[in-house]
């Protein structure tokens, strides 16, 4: 409808422009409700948190999937209800995808954190993460280039190690 068409030029236009209002507005709010308590007309809708992860897809602006990244890396660490709508397999996957294809450092490292904080707030998701990567892959993380990268890669290591032994 209209209004998810507005909100999601908002967003990209937001992160696009090198501007994330709208995000630091959106984790304001959730934060705010997770606390307080916000009025109706100021819930987020859920056609909002779908935009975000669509800034994620192959063929995307660097910033803005980086906004978008760093986004759901911020929501998630508030936990709680609003946490939830990224804590999917569908973001794992979006997330993994950009730590594999993006050549931009700052990417590569938001998006890494970014699976690394939805693994801690929904351990069921490591599994997603073990059949989408391997482990294989997660261990040749652990060799990347990028030291924050690395870093991140070592905790979700860990996560699939100890998945791995739960189901044996």
């Amino acid at each position: 409808d209209m209004d998810q068409r507005m909100l999601g030029v908002m967003l990209r236009s937001a992160f696009s422009t090198g501007s994330p209002d709208r995000s630091e507005l959106m984790l304001y709010i959730l934060s705010q409700a997770e606390s307080a308590g916000v009025p109706d007309h100021w819930r987020v809708p859920a056609s909002a948190f779908a935009l975000v992860l669509r800034c994620l897809l192959k063929g995307e602006d660097d910033v803005v999937a980086h906004y978008a990244a760093k986004t759901i890396e911020n929501v998630v660490a508030l936990a709680g209800a609003h946490a939830r709508p990224f804590c999917t397999a569908e973001t794992v996957k979006a997330l993994w995808a950009v730590v594999l294809a993006s050549k931009a450092q700052p990417l590569r490292r938001t998006a890494a954190a970014a699976i690394a904080r939805v693994l801690l707030a929904d351990r069921v998701l490591v599994q997603v993460l073990i059949d989408v990567a391997g482990m294989a892959a997660l261990r040749a993380l652990l060799q990347d280039t990028n030291i924050a990268v690395r870093h991140t890669a070592v905790e979700m290591y860990i996560m699939a190690l100890l998945a791995a032994k739960n189901l044996a």
